[in-house]
């Protein structure tokens, strides 16, 4: 069993690597996973030049690495909102998510 990512474009199980590169032989896709995690660092960079604190985090769903840019924590809604505003006007959607409280 492969411990490699699935394809991003069409999802099949079986990937090679060649070089850095991940190649997909069903649809012939190759990519870089070391690029989604520095397009993440960047990402981060660039908000914190607007001033705005992310932190990372790095998800794996069905063989694939995600990362998250992820600002807050927030006491309330209204209280992201100036953040969220922000993000809106570079372009960026954000997602409130609720977190359970510990």
């Amino acid at each position: 069993m492969s411990t490699d990512p699935h394809c991003p474009n069409c999802n099949y199980e079986y990937p090679y690597p060649s070089g850095d590169l991940m190649i997909c032989p069903e649809c012939n896709h190759e990519w870089n996973p070391a690029e989604s995690a520095a397009d993440a660092d960047a990402q981060k960079a660039s908000l914190a030049i607007q001033g705005i604190q992310s932190q990372l985090s790095e998800l794996t769903s069905e063989g694939n690495t995600l990362w998250r840019v992820r600002v807050g924590p927030y006491n309330s809604v209204e209280e992201s909102n100036p953040v969220r505003e922000k993000l809106n006007g570079m372009g960026i959607k954000s997602t409130v998510i609720k977190s359970s409280k510990s």
